[in-house]
């Protein structure tokens, strides 16, 4: 286990009760965030647990949901059906 998956597995497994699912989705999905626009290996495993948890969330989440920084990241990278799909998700 490298230290961006050691840090996001101590994110996802806090204290039960010790922070709200909002803000650990928010926090995994701007640490993948920092991590794809700084080039790092992994970030596609933070994000995906950002819209795992994001998924149990109702109600709106906001401008920094995991599934708008995942169209970003997809955006940033060039994948425009990735990113249109996630922009689909942020508007529904």
């Amino acid at each position: 286990m490298n230290f961006q998956e050691h840090a996001a597995d101590r994110i996802e497994s806090p204290l039960p009760g010790a922070l709200p699912a909002t803000t650990v989705a928010g926090a995994l999905a701007i640490r993948a965030l920092v991590m794809a626009m700084g080039g790092e290996d992994g970030h596609g495993i933070v994000l995906q647990r950002a819209l795992a948890l994001e998924a149990g969330i109702e109600g709106p989440f906001g401008e920094w949901s995991p599934s708008a920084v995942a169209a970003e990241v997809a955006r940033h990278a060039g994948d425009v059906d990735g990113s249109r799909q996630h922009y689909a998700t942020v508007l529904a």
